[in-house]
């Protein structure tokens, strides 16, 4: 928030407080006023890209053939000049998707866009949401779909965007398989020898 309103609505009112106040030393209304406002913590209503962890995708699998992601109401706030759009992925697999589940944006056009308000960044400087809070119950079950996420671009000059999303999850836990080859006899004192490669 610009402070210079307030600093003019401290001169305006000055103007009022009787000259006892003033004899006495009291600081003018405005300045107490806008030094409170100073010293509170500052939200803006558009966050900029978030200090969050760094995610390395990496560790992480793609699960765009799985996760059906669809983009609606795409539009153009004059007053921002910001892209508006909401993001909702739908689970075409037949699998249980535990959270947490990713949006990436892997590409934009133009490159001097500004994806807004974004959970942090990949290594490679990618910016990334986390959609674990609009999946209640913590995973994405079979045919289930995600709350609505915001999206908010700003280009330059209010130009087309054009945006590339991945969608990844964590890679799931499985129970490991122990394989040692086909079953074997042998006599007491020959040397078996046993090949796991093929466990997990």
């Amino acid at each position: 928030m610009d402070p210079r309103p307030w600093r003019k609505l401290g001169r305006d009112r000055s103007t009022s407080v009787d000259s006892d106040r003033r004899a006495r030393g009291a600081r003018p209304f405005g300045f107490a006023l806008w030094l409170l406002l100073a010293l509170l913590p500052f939200s803006p209503a558009i966050a900029p890209l978030g200090a969050a962890e760094t995610l390395d995708v990496s560790s992480l699998r793609n699960i765009d053939a799985q996760a059906q992601l669809s983009l609606s109401q795409f539009r153009l706030n004059r007053t921002t000049g910001n892209y508006l759009a909401s993001a909702r992925i739908t689970n075409v697999s037949n699998e249980t998707i535990a959270v947490p589940i990713y949006l990436v944006v892997t590409s934009i056009t133009p490159p001097s866009s500004t994806v807004i308000g974004a959970h942090g960044q990949t290594v490679d400087g990618k910016p990334y949401f986390d959609l674990s809070a609009l999946l209640p119950g913590g995973a994405l079950a079979a045919a289930g779909s995600s709350a609505p996420l915001p999206l908010q671009v700003r280009t330059p000059d209010n130009a087309a965007v054009q945006l590339s999303i991945n969608v990844y999850a964590r890679v799931p836990n499985r129970a490991p398989q122990a394989d040692a080859g086909a079953s074997a006899t042998a006599t007491v004192g020959t040397l078996v020898r046993l090949d796991g490669s093929h466990s997990s």
